[in-house]
């Protein structure tokens, strides 16, 4: 395994305390808090540089440090990304 020294940002995307029992309920919807949390990170990248492919690792936590249920979704993205050109170059 080879790691690659690059900028990247930490991002937490989380949910309002009112929705959170929505969530509780509908615990699929936690897939679909970790889908939107992946794709706004990814677009905001994309405004900026279209034909880049960012290192993006999302982790999903349904509890806070007091162990209440308190969903939110932490994404390490790399500040940059690579071009299909550079992709085929690796």
């Amino acid at each position: 395994m080879r790691a690659i020294n690059v900028a990247h940002r930490h991002i937490v995307f989380t949910i309002p305390e009112g929705l959170r029992d929505i969530i509780f309920k509908g615990r699929t919807l936690i897939k679909v808090m970790m889908d939107c949390a992946s794709k706004s990170a990814l677009e905001v990248l994309q405004s900026k540089s279209s034909d880049a492919v960012p290192g993006i690792l999302a982790v999903v936590h349904t509890f806070g440090r007091d162990l209440k249920f308190h969903p939110h979704v932490h994404i390490l993205m790399t500040e940059g990304g690579l071009t299909v050109l550079a992709l085929m170059a690796i």
